[in-house]
């Protein structure tokens, strides 16, 4: 008997050890690391070329890096939205994770397929060293999502930028202002200068001049723009690029901004008569602004029916009125040169399109 308990306690045991073995894995499985997560899908309004394929994966956040600039600098990127969804969509609130960040959205809302330019700036002069923040963008009202984007930048001790951009803030056509930004090194390397200017806006003109060097005070430089009479009406937002003899910082990136204003500007520049019936008469108010009291010239009617009327009297401000009296149906369009008796008589462009039956 006692024989045959043993037999049943050892036929147990191996029994037990057979299931183990067949139960336990031969091998551990390799785990599988987890893929980026989606960002928010207003990340996809700030992707270049997003309008091409719209179908891409929104990145965790959109990551501009400016590089190591010189102390001061203030680092500007311009960046495209667009509207790939078939609803308006507009920006509702912007918030920013460091003082060092202002962003400029357009103020404007965005239909779709439509673009428009959005800024943001990073001061260089509010940190040193490495510096990494982000901006939140929302968008709505519709459909509400929060876009982010995150800017980093180096900013560089031993050289320095005072001021960190060019501004010229609103200037007339055919001045030539000029502004100068001083350029300071300070670190170890005694050669250490500015080359050539690798690229500039063709609006202003350039000047880099060595003001000093020294062992004790280092190297500075005068980086003098001068803005082009000729420079196009409009605003300008551009980078001077300054090569250096540096490899840590190769080029030294100095921001231009200006509005321009032409001599003489209308406010409507664009007008659209639709619908006009054939032998009736319709008119449209257009502000013109000269940059100095001036008389404007009347445009008569022309075989179309359309003409330009306005005061003999030397004005500030002029009220002009376009007037379209179809002789016949069709479909037109008329552009209005309104010249001023200004030096070289500069004028303003007006475009009327004009439908009649």
């Amino acid at each position: 008997m006692i024989r045959y308990v043993r037999g049943l306690a050892l036929l147990f045991v191996a029994g037990s050890a057979v299931i183990a073995a067949a139960q336990k894995p031969t091998a551990r499985p390799t785990p599988v690391a987890p893929g980026p997560l989606p960002g928010p899908w207003a990340n996809k309004f700030f992707l270049p070329g997003i309008e091409k394929d719209p179908g891409q994966v929104a990145p965790p956040a959109v990551v501009h890096d400016f590089g190591t600039v010189p102390y001061g600098t203030l680092c500007t990127q311009k960046l495209t939205v667009t509207n790939i969804y078939g609803v308006p969509i507009q920006v509702t609130d912007i918030r920013v994770e460091c003082g060092c960040l202002k962003a400029y959205p357009p103020n404007k809302v965005l239909l779709p397929n439509e673009q428009a330019e959005f800024v943001v700036t990073m001061n260089a002069g509010a940190f040193k060293g490495l510096n990494s923040k982000k901006v939140q963008v929302a968008f709505g009202p519709n459909f509400v999502s929060v876009a982010v984007l995150r800017f980093v930048a180096t900013s560089r001790e031993d050289v320095s930028m005072t001021p960190g951009e060019v501004d010229f803030g609103i200037i007339s056509q055919g001045s030539k202002p000029s502004k100068t930004v001083v350029l300071k090194y300070n670190g170890r390397r005694g050669d250490w200068k500015l080359d050539a200017v690798a690229s500039a806006s063709p609006a202003f003109d350039v000047e880099v001049k060595e003001a000093s060097r020294g062992a004790l005070l280092g190297v500075e430089y005068y980086i003098v723009v001068s803005m082009k009479p000729d420079a196009p009406a409009g605003s300008i937002n551009d980078i001077i690029a300054i090569k250096t003899n540096d490899p840590a910082v190769p080029v030294v990136n100095v921001n231009v901004r200006a509005a321009i204003l032409a001599p003489v500007r209308a406010s409507p520049d664009k007008l659209d008569f639709k619908d006009v019936k054939v032998g009736e008469a319709v008119t449209f108010k257009v502000i013109v602004k000269p940059s100095a009291s001036c008389t404007l010239t009347a445009i008569p009617e022309d075989e179309d029916g359309f003409s330009l009327e306005t005061s003999a009297t030397a004005a500030n401000l002029h009220i002009v009125t376009v007037k379209f009296e179809p002789k016949k149906a069709g479909v037109f369009r008329k552009e209005f040169k309104i010249q001023s008796n200004l030096p070289g008589n500069p004028s303003a462009l007006v475009v009327v399109d004009a439908t009649s039956k």
